[in-house]
């Protein structure tokens, strides 16, 4: 970064005014009939509406075109240059599953084949209820994120807050703005702002993976939402702290035991080469530093946002989602229609029971389901009665954060370097964890 002589009225509108739309986009609450939404939300659901009917056939659209093009380019590597050939010169299992998913697409939306493929607990309820809301989402997503990282501000917070974020959780100070994205608006947000971000060069692969399977937590309005589910909705407030809490205190162990402690820490080999150094130089307050380098950063020369936005966009669109649709199917209608899931509980049951918390078998496959799904566990858990074991189920379902149907295909298909064992064992981790923080909360909030 070269030194820059002076730090003018234009520069510090260029570094604020879009960092600060970023931040009212995606961090600031605003109340709406009653209830708190974030404007990206409202921009995101506004689209959806304006598709209406045609939100359907478009998710079929973006299926076809990703298995079709991924069948060209696996036949032909040669056919797709650069940006395309990255997306859809493929391996033959990513070929497979686009094939699958385009084939789920198809059945579900014309109601063809097995009932058991395409009903409204599997099939449709995952190309419906996930991925079609996916489209928009992903859209304004892409197109709004670099407001956050292009313009200075993760530089700016980052060198306020690297004496809080490198010593308590092993990351740079920057990415104070990707956990906050990520646990006030959205956990699949936080990632991809993460993954953009490494593959800038600013993050490390531990530090990208740490961040990715840390902080990526429910929104404020879906916490609120899954509590209602167990009829908890008069104690968000109460729970939403105690979801911060425990979350705080699993992502100061997590980060300093394998498999997060043991990632590389190499950067992505096509970033740019950055001074990610959070050193102050002399001559330098902390603010004054702050303030130089987002600055900086926000008048360095950039490539065109819309269209750096819509190659972000296209990237999740066309390989993620079919990667959604498929495992989601297969893993709802394992849940519906098979026994698995209750044989798979038993050790959640076991360690519920040991916990002393009340109904341990329903909760046990509650507690396994939140590896499937975010919703599932607040849907099948409406049966429970136990005040006690609802809010230890509660708490410890939602600082999950790996589930098959979003985060985990997310986090796979990034090249931060996350394996299916790993997912597994954050997963394992971050459950137990949980239940162990929150069973004596519980105790004492309500036994």
């Amino acid at each position: 970064m070269e030194q820059q002589k002076d730090i003018n009225t234009k520069h510090i509108l260029k570094f604020l005014l879009p960092s600060l739309a970023g931040v009212a986009l995606f961090l600031v609450p605003i109340r709406i009939d009653g209830e708190f939404t974030l404007l990206v939300n409202l921009i995101i659901n506004a689209t959806k509406s304006a598709m209406g009917n045609f939100l359907l056939p478009f998710v079929l659209l973006v299926l076809g075109v990703s298995a079709v093009c991924s069948a060209l380019g696996f036949c032909n590597p040669k056919l797709f240059k650069g940006y395309w050939a990255r997306l859809f010169n493929v391996k033959i299992f990513n070929l497979f599953i686009r094939i699958f998913a385009f084939l789920i697409g198809i059945m579900v939306y014309f109601k063809l084949g097995p009932e058991f493929i395409w009903s409204k607990n599997t099939g449709g309820m995952m190309m419906v209820d996930v991925v079609a809301n996916l489209i928009p989402f992903f859209l304004w997503a892409g197109m709004f994120i670099p407001l956050l990282t292009e313009f200075g501000l993760m530089e700016f917070v980052g060198n306020l807050l690297r004496p809080v974020m490198r010593p308590i959780f092993r990351i740079p100070g920057r990415s104070a703005v990707n956990c906050s994205v990520a646990w006030v608006g959205s956990g699949t947000m936080g990632i991809v702002l993460t993954n953009k971000e490494f593959e800038d060069g600013f993050y490390t692969r531990r530090e990208a993976a740490t961040i990715s399977a840390s902080w990526c937590v429910a929104s404020v309005a879906i916490v609120y939402l899954l509590s209602s589910f167990l009829k908890l909705a008069n104690y968000f407030p109460l729970i939403y702290i105690t979801v911060i809490g425990v979350g705080v205190l699993i992502n100061i162990i997590i980060c300093r035991i394998p498999p997060l402690s043991r990632f590389s820490e190499t950067f992505y080999e096509n970033a740019p080469k950055r001074n990610v150094s959070e050193e102050i130089p002399a001559g330098h307050s902390r603010l004054s530093y702050a303030l130089y380098s987002a600055t900086a950063r926000a008048s360095e020369e950039k490539e065109n946002l819309i269209k750096s936005g819509l190659k972000i966009t296209g990237d999740i669109w066309f390989t993620l989602e079919p990667i959604v649709l498929a495992i989601g199917t297969v893993g709802t209608i394992l849940v519906e229609y098979t026994p698995i899931i209750g044989y798979l509980a038993l050790p959640f049951e076991w360690v519920v029971g040991l916990l002393g918390l009340p109904e341990a078998t329903l909760a046990g496959q509650c507690i396994l389901l939140g590896g499937v799904d975010l919703f599932l566990p607040f849907v099948v858990g409406m049966g429970l009665e136990s005040m006690v074991t609802k809010f230890a189920l509660t708490i410890t379902c939602i600082c999950q954060i790996i589930f098959l149907t979003e985060t985990g295909p997310l986090l796979l298909k990034l090249d931060m370097g996350i394996k299916l064992w790993h997912l597994v064992a954050l997963f394992l981790i971050r459950t137990l964890l949980a239940l162990l923080m929150a069973t004596p909360l519980a105790f004492f909030f309500f036994g």
